[in-house]
């Protein structure tokens, strides 16, 4: 909660507009699997889980086919893949920052 806290009282200084949510499905690149595997768990780059990432779902900025739903994925031992979730589900969700 203090890092939400802290975040939301920085973004006057750095704009809301240069954040985003991480896609899970695109012909080039899948953002959210590749910072778990790199922040994350996944721990290619050898820094353990700096990125702080739960065994739980979290949101992407891909959308699914209906309007009400969109695509999840979910970073755990026993489920994998893409799923698709009403939109007023609660879960984890990150941002990065564009450049």
């Amino acid at each position: 909660m203090k890092k939400l806290l802290l975040l939301l009282l920085c973004f006057p200084l750095i704009g809301f507009g240069q954040f985003t949510s991480p896609s899970v499905i695109s012909s080039s690149r899948y953002e959210l699997v590749e910072m778990h595997q790199n922040i994350g768990q996944g721990n290619t780059l050898g820094l353990g889980n700096i990125g702080g990432f739960s065994n739980s779902y979290y949101w992407s900025s891909s959308e699914a086919s209906s309007s009400s739903k969109a695509c999840i994925k979910y970073f755990g031992s026993t489920t994998s893949g893409v799923n698709y979730f009403d939109k007023d589900e609660l879960e984890y969700v990150r941002a990065v920052r564009a450049f």
